[in-house]
């Protein structure tokens, strides 16, 4: 066999088994969504608006301290494992100390926040309990090696077995007619089986977790490279929860529950355009390096693609949003139904920006990519406390379009490198009147 030939051959392997390993984590994807929207669906019913609300409340305040705790280093991690895989055993020993350490100091203030922030008892025992996932942080580096090992089929096992132990829990907590206080173990369980499921897996296949040591040089390393990583990170999650502490804060818990159960049907569907560019990120890598008008063209169709698919989720959702508010949560929900109506067009944006975030990604622009994600956090923020205040939940939801719609479409034309990419998206958005356009991009991207 030439020298060819066996590249060739390696290369196509390898291809194969980045293949079977976006199938495997893609299919676990769906499965988790699927069940947590059905368990989201039955809890809200369980315990109605109000109940359903302090509990989401209580969630976003631990999503946006759990963000801080992790340190954002997912990126970092995966690319120094990836570089230096001899090196696991200081990689994942440093960032188990490093996340060990900011795990135990945001434990400590999300507590002290609880309890002598001025929450009620009862709401400071739900946030406690679900900050109990802080203590699965460290053991994160153990997922990314499997990541970047290509184990999918190990990451899904861990998946699947810890949403089915978590949905039995939950499932028993509903039928049992439990309090808010049980369903939030139920919650917080599935974080922890994951943490001891990673540990058994790691230790069966490449020994014991005591050999690794933390090195003071990966520590600096990495929190050296991730400040930025870490910014954005906090700045997506403080824009896709602060709505639901502010509407707390501003109103009550049952806009919050009512709000919480509209968006959980449309952010089901957020998963679609990331499985769409680890599809399709290769062919426009590819076109890159080829002439521009062909590398234009890709992205073209790319964002065609995704603009057509947001309308497909949008218009169905703004058509029959009472009667799916209905079926799902009963008549105690019949608020979230105009929710779920606007919410229901931030798929439009979500699709889009993540579309051009492979675009900024593919040409380097990471800092851009940051100070966009900012700007739709401070917007949501600004905007959310002058509707909620005269729209209510609808403010909310009208307050995280208008932010989605500034940070993933309409940054793209305050910088003149991206401004190429605005007006893509800007036609893509018109793919309603270019039908003849998606047809063809459907047969050659």
């Amino acid at each position: 066999m030439g020298n060819g030939s066996l590249r060739e051959s390696i290369f196509d392997r390898l291809r194969q088994r980045y293949i079977n390993s976006s199938v495997w984590l893609g299919f676990g994807q769906v499965i988790r969504l699927g069940v947590s929207l059905v368990l989201s669906i039955l809890i809200a019913r369980h315990l109605g608006p109000k109940d359903f609300g302090t509990l989401n409340y209580a969630m976003a305040i631990v999503a946006i301290v759990s963000t801080l705790a992790g340190l954002g280093l997912e990126n970092v991690m995966k690319r120094l494992l990836l570089d230096h895989p001899e090196k696991k055993e200081q990689l994942l020993g440093s960032f188990f100390f490093i996340t060990s350490v900011s795990s135990s100091l945001f434990a400590f203030i999300l507590v002290m926040f609880a309890y002598v922030g001025g929450m009620e008892d009862s709401r400071a025992l739900i946030v406690t309990i679900l900050g109990a996932e802080l203590l699965s942080k460290p053991f994160y580096g153990i997922e990314f090696w499997f990541s970047v090992q290509l184990r999918a089929r190990t990451i899904f096992t861990i998946t699947a077995i810890s949403v089915i132990v978590s949905a039995f829990l939950k499932l028993l907590c509903i039928v049992s007619g439990a309090g808010i206080e049980w369903l939030a173990l139920a919650i917080v369980a599935e974080p922890i089986l994951v943490a001891a499921l990673r540990i058994l897996s790691y230790q069966k296949a490449y020994g014991p977790l005591f050999i690794w040591r933390y090195e003071s040089g990966s520590i600096y390393r990495l929190l050296r490279r991730n400040w930025p990583m870490l910014l954005s990170a906090f700045a997506i999650t403080l824009y896709m929860k602060v709505d639901q502490i502010m509407l707390k804060n501003m109103l009550n818990e049952v806009a919050v529950g009512n709000y919480a159960a509209a968006t959980r049907i449309t952010s089901i569907f957020y998963f679609i355009p990331t499985v769409l560019a680890g599809a399709l990120l290769p062919a426009i890598h590819k076109a890159r390096t080829q002439e521009s008008a062909t590398y234009r063209l890709r992205l073209q169709q790319y964002f065609d693609l995704n603009a057509a698919l947001a309308y497909m989720i949008a218009i169905p959702i703004a058509i029959l949003s009472p009667w799916i508010i209905g079926f799902a949560y009963g008549d105690r929900y019949d608020t979230a139904s105009g929710i779920l109506v606007i919410h229901g067009w931030n798929c439009l944006f979500a699709f889009l920006g993540v579309s051009r975030s492979q675009a900024l990604i593919t040409e380097g622009f990471f800092v851009f990519s940051m100070c966009a994600t900012l700007l739709g956090a401070i917007s949501n923020i600004v905007l959310n406390w002058i509707f909620i205040p005269i729209y209510e939940a609808n403010g909310a939801a009208t307050a995280s379009l208008i932010s989605f719609g500034l940070s993933a479409f309409a940054s793209s034309f305050f910088w003149k490198p991206t401004r190429q990419f605005g007006w893509l998206q800007m036609k893509a958005l018109l793919i309603p009147t270019r039908p003849m356009n998606l047809l063809s991009s459907l047969k050659t991207l």
